[in-house]
């Protein structure tokens, strides 16, 4: 079992409780030999991710029963187990524990122990220019023409690199300018000192917004890392799906509004008013299904996804590729 994780998870260790018998001997001898020790590294290469646990069982008296479970140290919970039963003589057990070894060592694959390295990016480019006619009653009396104006455009490009089984680092860059425009026409309108005439009333929100890098609030063994992850999982149909989460900087945000007010109620109109904000972009994101499983050496892909939903058109292009340590 230890021969062949390390042969299928070149980057792994394997230690056996053999192995730990003789270092606890080595550093008996040690002692016995007046040597000292540094305590503080004594452990170090005892430290283990995965527990492994291989069981031989006769049953019936003739027969023999082989299992196999790895345990995530961390989560204290079982990921991967098999069990094969044969006749009980030397053969078939070499044949069974062979057969549980390699099930199990498939399964442990999916939860990259070797993790899978590269570059991840994303890109998200809209643009809308839609106007929508209505009509609504005037406030005394008769009705109003309203024309409502939307122009938009935003680029939203991640540029991750995943370094470790989740751990990512990169990049994030988000632009958006929207105009948001209502030009009404009432034949009637109340103005606010409760005049009554006809009115054409112009309102106008203009919203910039920009962010520039990755937030950095999370902590990584007692240090402060980027808000970005990407994990892989893998399914039993030999298809995977990527999750990509993340989160930008705040950068800032001005929203500007204007109102224009013609006819009887010019005394209505309120002049450019800015304010600034900020905003932060989050990302969660599943990528997939694709087919590959976690054997493969390296898992990429390149697509464009058109998007566009009504007088808004949406482009994604996704690009990745990873490649299995």
């Amino acid at each position: 079992m230890a021969s062949y994780i390390e042969r299928e998870f070149p980057c792994a260790r394997a230690r056996t409780q053999h192995d730990i018998y003789s270092k606890i001997d080595m550093e008996r001898q040690n002692q016995l030999m007046g040597g000292e020790t540094d305590w503080s590294t004594f452990c170090d290469d005892l430290k283990a991710d995965y527990l492994v646990n291989l069981e031989a069982s006769e049953f019936l008296s003739s027969q023999i029963i082989v299992s196999a479970s790895i345990i995530d140290y961390k989560k204290k919970e079982s990921i991967a187990r098999d069990s094969k039963y044969g006749s009980n003589n030397t053969g078939s057990l070499k044949k069974l524990f062979k057969e549980v070894t390699e099930k199990v060592v498939e399964k442990l694959a999916d939860f990259e122990v070797c993790p899978y390295s590269g570059e991840v990016t994303i890109k998200i480019e809209s643009e809308k220019d839609e106007t929508k006619p209505s009509n609504a009653p005037s406030p005394c009396g008769g009705n109003a023409t309203i024309n409502t104006e939307i122009k938009s455009n935003a680029t939203l490009e991640w540029k991750l690199k995943k370094v470790k089984k989740i751990q990512t680092s990169g990049t994030v860059t988000y632009k958006m300018n929207e105009t948001y425009t209502i030009n009404s026409n009432f034949p009637c309108y109340i103005c606010d000192n409760g005049m009554k005439g006809s009115a054409q009333i112009k309102e106008t929100h203009e919203t910039e917004a920009q962010t520039d890098g990755l937030s950095n609030d999370s902590f990584f063994e007692g240090k402060k890392i980027e808000d970005a992850r990407i994990s892989i999982k893998f399914m039993s149909d030999d298809t995977y799906s990527i999750l990509v989460q993340g989160t930008s900087k705040k950068g800032p945000m001005k929203v500007t509004t204007e109102k224009e007010v013609k006819g009887v109620c010019e005394s209505d109109s309120e002049p450019k008013d800015t304010k600034n904000k900020q905003i932060d972009i989050p990302l969660s994101i599943i990528l997939g299904p694709y087919k590959g499983t976690s054997k493969d050496k390296t898992l990429s892909q390149n697509e464009t996804k058109d998007l566009t939903i009504g007088q808004e058109k949406v482009t994604l292009t996704i690009d990745f590729s990873l490649t299995r340590q």
